[in-house]
């Protein structure tokens, strides 16, 4: 099999274990859904759409199974997908599985069963399955070509021995059966009974305990864990050893996925597990590549702050409240519990103070600072010179009125008017002492005052949150 990443969010027709997942992150991440049943959770899940807005939706899963045709086990380089050709009796021709994860993370699959005849020694099993490897890789590589290498995993051998024992088998034996493409060096000694047996860089050999087909369902289950498990843990090690992707700022992709979705400490962590069985094929499976996993999430997310790279300003409370939700350690500071708007509010506000930092004095401030706005919350010229107006009309630049605000809000909503008022957003975020109103005197006729809203520079996650903001505004004029 081979796992990859496309950066962007996609609408799945969910199944498996993972809607369980994203049901358990509704109700940690959603105070209105708390205590109602799964039916109203699936189909919450199942309506909305995965991205910023709707972070829990990312981690459903589509899966879909077909097996391979006549006319599609023959490839052109000679090699063929049917293992009877190299000796492996199999009553039926491999299955191909997509899992399609709404967060873009994918995999592909080739599966087949093979029946091991009694004269067949272990060597004969090794060296047939080394041709029908090869077959398997440039099936699964022409599957991916439209993807950069960089974004895909390498070649994994997923090994599922449903009869016998595995008792009397070399580790050597074991080893080459998962790295088909490598040589496996000579000293080796007898494997230990576990129920996952063997795991490395390119795969994993494993027993399933119990036989029989009474069993079947069980077998069946243990192994859509499995596939899961190594599907999150290539993801891992394709995003956090590939820097081009942490720079993918659609839809604030990247640092939702970085930070969230494939973030170890989740993985780790049994708030979100629905099944200890998947708790333990993470851990067991991740194994190998725990150390470059971590080091490339710490280089990611905390020693140089690249998940600013491909977080939309707009959007940084949400991925920041959502991690706090889930239990993931935010960086610094405590992220105040505030709801959607308050926390769109609050960025705005962030933005145009650093904004007043960055153009003050210039002659043409109104207008620098309103297409800075309303190209990150509401993009298109209306809204540049409404607010530019506004701005203009008043003595003192600074902050924002709540008639600005709205002005910005009609990227989010069709009809923003009074809305703050309504929802006493302004009134909340003043009381969590994250913002404090002036007075401003304004020019011509009408109303001689109006009330601004600056952030509070008290608040050490006002601070950090201005700082982070300032390092996303691009500092050349537009």
């Amino acid at each position: 099999m081979r796992a990859g990443l496309r950066p962007r969010f996609y609408k799945v027709d969910p199944s498996g274990m993972m809607s369980r997942i994203a049901e358990v992150c509704l109700s940690l991440t959603k105070d209105d859904v708390r205590g109602v049943g799964r039916a109203v959770k699936s189909k919450e899940l199942r309506d909305g759409n995965p991205g910023p807005e709707f972070p829990c939706a990312g981690f459903l899963v589509e899966r879909k199974v077909r097996r391979l045709s006549g006319n599609e086990v023959n490839l052109e380089e000679g090699f063929s997908l049917d293992p009877n050709r190299v000796g492996l009796p199999s009553p039926e021709l491999p299955i191909l599985m997509e899992h399609s994860y709404s967060f873009g993370l994918f995999s592909v699959r080739l599966a087949v069963n093979v029946f091991l005849r009694k004269n067949m020694n272990l060597d004969s099993l090794i060296s047939r399955w080394r041709i029908l490897s090869h077959a398997f890789r440039g099936y699964l590589n022409r599957k991916l070509s439209d993807l950069p290498g960089s974004r895909s995993s390498n070649f994994y051998t997923e090994i599922y021995v449903l009869e016998g024992s595995l008792a009397h088998v070399r580790r050597r034996d074991a080893e080459k059966l998962i790295s088909p493409f490598k040589e496996v060096p000579l000293p080796s000694k007898p494997l230990r009974y576990k129920d996952i047996t063997l795991v490395s860089k390119d795969g994993f050999l494993t027993q399933l305990v119990k036989s029989g087909s009474v069993h079947r369902d069980t077998r069946r289950k243990m192994r859509r864990i499995l596939r899961m498990a190594a599907d999150i843990v290539l993801g891992q090690k394709v995003f956090y050893t590939n820097p081009s992707l942490w720079r993918e700022e659609s839809d604030s992709w990247a640092a939702f996925v970085g930070l969230v979705y494939l973030n170890p400490d989740l993985w780790t962590s049994k708030i979100l597990y629905p099944s200890r069985r998947m708790y333990s094929a993470y851990k067991r499976l991740s194994e190998p590549f725990k150390s470059e996993i971590r080091r490339g999430y710490e280089a990611y997310s905390y020693i140089h702050g690249e998940f600013l790279s491909g977080v939309r300003i707009k959007d940084l409370h949400r991925v920041l409240l959502t991690m706090s939700r889930l239990g993931l350690r935010t960086p610094m500071f405590r992220t105040p519990l505030l709801s959607d708007l308050e926390a769109l509010v609050l960025t705005m506000l962030c933005m145009k103070d650093a904004l007043d930092s960055d153009y003050k004095g210039s002659k043409i401030f109104a207008r620098i600072v309103s297409r800075r706005l309303c190209s990150e919350y509401n993009p298109g010229e209306e809204c540049e010179k409404s607010l530019s107006k506004k701005i203009s009309d008043r003595k003192r630049e600074k902050g924002l009125s709540v008639e600005e605000i709205e002005v910005l809000l009609g990227g989010r909503f069709s009809n923003p008017r009074g809305i703050l008022s309504r929802r006493r957003v302004m009134e909340a975020l003043m009381r969590e002492g994250l913002v404090r109103a002036e007075l401003a005197k304004r020019e011509g006729s009408g109303h001689p005052e109006v009330s601004i809203y600056l952030p509070d520079v008290d608040s050490d996650y006002v601070n950090w949150l201005k700082s982070l903001i300032s390092k996303k505004i691009p500092r050349r004029l537009p």
